[in-house]
């Protein structure tokens, strides 16, 4: 994987339920040297979030948490991890909170726009 000088700025997003394939891609994209690389565990569609990839990843918030201090570790490129934003109501988990770890990553919260129901 290369990004060209004028694919820049670009980040590169990966997403998974297995932590060990997700250490992989994390160190296979950041040979691309993006701007960053952003860990996807915020997705609550049913065919992603159903197989314990993105918001799936709630079911064992310490397990995510784990995951990624490890990417983070083991990459030399800034990381984000979008937490999930449940659609209603609009809470994450306590628990997921206090667990964010001390490391050198950015926790974002990836904004839902949702059109009114007609």
């Amino acid at each position: 994987m290369s990004l060209a000088a004028d694919d820049r700025p670009t980040a590169i997003q990966i997403y998974g339920a297995d932590p060990a394939l997700l250490l992989a891609a994390a160190r296979i994209a950041a040979r691309a040297d993006p701007a960053f690389l952003d860990l996807n565990c915020g997705c609550w569609v049913p065919s992603v979030a159903g197989r314990g990839a993105g918001a799936g990843w709630l079911r064992d918030p310490a397990a995510m948490v784990e995951m990624a201090r490890r990417i983070v570790a083991a990459v030399d490129v800034p990381v984000t991890v979008v937490p999930p934003v449940p659609p209603e109501p609009p809470t994450v988990p306590a628990s997921v909170v206090s667990a964010v770890p001390p490391v050198p990553a950015v926790l974002v919260v990836e904004p839902v726009i949702t059109a009114p129901r007609v």
